[in-house]
C-alpha cells in the first residue's frame, strides 16, 4: 500500500470493499435477489456428482424393469396382428366361396327355368 491508502485491492472499482481511492467502503448487505449461490467446494461437487449418478442408475434400472414388459406387449401386438390378418383372409375366402355358390345356384335356377 502506498501513503494515504487504507486498503489496496489492485483495481479501480467501487463497491468491492475498497474504493477507487483506496479507502475502506462500508459493508453493504446484498438484497435477497442479489445474493449468489455459494461456490461448491470439492466435497460438495463430488456429492452432487454422486447424487446425479445415483439418479441416472435408478432411471436405468427402471428402464430395465420395464423392458421385458414392453417386449411382451410387442409380442402380443404382433400375435393380434397375425390373428387379425388370418381372420380377414378367412372372411375374404368365405365371401368369395359364398359369391361363387350364389352364382352357381343362379345358373342352376336359370337352367331349370329355360327348360
Amino acid at each position: 500500500m502506498e501513503a494515504g491508502e487504507r486498503c489496496d485491492d489492485g483495481n479501480n472499482l467501487n463497491n468491492d470493499g475498497c474504493s477507487y481511492r483506496c479507502r475502506i467502503e462500508p459493508k453493504i448487505e446484498p438484497s435477497q435477489e442479489e445474493k449468489l449461490p455459494p461456490v461448491l467446494n470439492e466435497v460438495e461437487k463430488e456429492d452432487e456428482i454422486t447424487d446425479l449418478e445415483n439418479i441416472q442408475n435408478q432411471e436405468e434400472e427402471g428402464l430395465r424393469e420395464v423392458a421385458p414388459e414392453l417386449e411382451t406387449a410387442k409380442a402380443t401386438l404382433n400375435l393380434l396382428e397375425i390373428l387379425f390378418l388370418i381372420g380377414l383372409w378367412i372372411f375374404l375366402i368365405s365371401d368369395l366361396d359364398f359369391k361363387e355358390e350364389k352364382k352357381r345356384k343362379k345358373k342352376n335356377l336359370s337352367f331349370f327355368k329355360s327348360k
